[in-house]
């Protein structure tokens, strides 16, 4: 099974107040992502198919793969379990150990 995943642009932003970020531009079509050797930030897009990370991991060779974690400083990531499933519209860390196409 094929997923669509959207290599996401991404960015760390830090800031010591609350407050608004707004991004403005074209949300791009699903393509499969190609994933290169070590930390790859990856958006999860493909409607109506249900991954589990698991299912991401034995797909993509992927060895860990983690999610936004606003309690877990100081890198504010959390591993997710093999049973946990994506979100469309978030954003996950992949480590693969070798690129893929």
């Amino acid at each position: 099974m094929q997923y669509k995943m959207v290599v996401a642009c991404g960015f760390w932003v830090n800031v010591t107040e609350d407050s608004n970020l707004t991004a403005a531009g074209n949300v791009p079509s699903p393509t499969p992502a190609n994933l290169m050797t070590g930390w790859n930030l990856i958006g999860y897009s493909d409607h109506g198919q249900i991954c589990t990370a698991a299912e991401f991991k034995n797909i993509t060779g992927a060895v860990r793969v983690e999610e936004y974690d606003p309690m877990s400083p100081p890198f504010y990531t959390r591993e997710l379990n093999d049973s946990e499933t994506f979100v469309v519209g978030h954003a996950y860390w992949a480590w693969v150990l070798e690129s893929t196409s």
